[in-house]
């Protein structure tokens, strides 16, 4: 349900940071010890499975380096040292919404972007 965003997180630290090899399955487990992510071991069918509590330090476990990141809304203006991650959602429909960046989409074909409109951005900034 939440998966979209970390692989977004994590293609972000590819691209832009030059990280190689990144093992999403290990990098996981870790955010999730770290209480990055949440996951009920108990539930694997609990709704709330994977969702991103805290995507800037999934991006510091990835890359070493120190980030923030804020919600803008849909016509907010890329600037100089933005890393952004698109939410789609449907119009006039409640949904979880679909995760893209400028150029990388985790699941082919997603309904919430072919059909859908921006919802929001999330702007990370690497911190100095």
């Amino acid at each position: 349900k939440y998966g979209c965003y970390f692989f977004c997180i994590l293609h972000i630290a590819e691209k832009y940071f030059h990280v190689k090899n990144l093992d999403a399955i290990n990098i996981a487990l870790k955010c999730i010890k770290l209480g990055y992510i949440d996951f009920d071991f108990n539930d694997y069918d609990s709704q709330d499975n994977f969702y991103i509590k805290n995507p800037t330090g999934i991006l510091n476990v990835c890359t070493g380096r120190n980030f923030s990141v804020c919600k803008q809304p849909s016509n907010y203006k890329k600037q100089a040292g933005d890393y952004l991650i698109i939410r789609y959602a449907m119009k006039g429909k409640v949904s979880d919404g679909h995760f893209v960046t400028e150029d990388y989409d985790p699941i082919q074909n997603s309904q919430h972007k072919k059909y859908g409109v921006i919802e929001s951005f999330r702007v990370f900034r690497e911190s100095k």
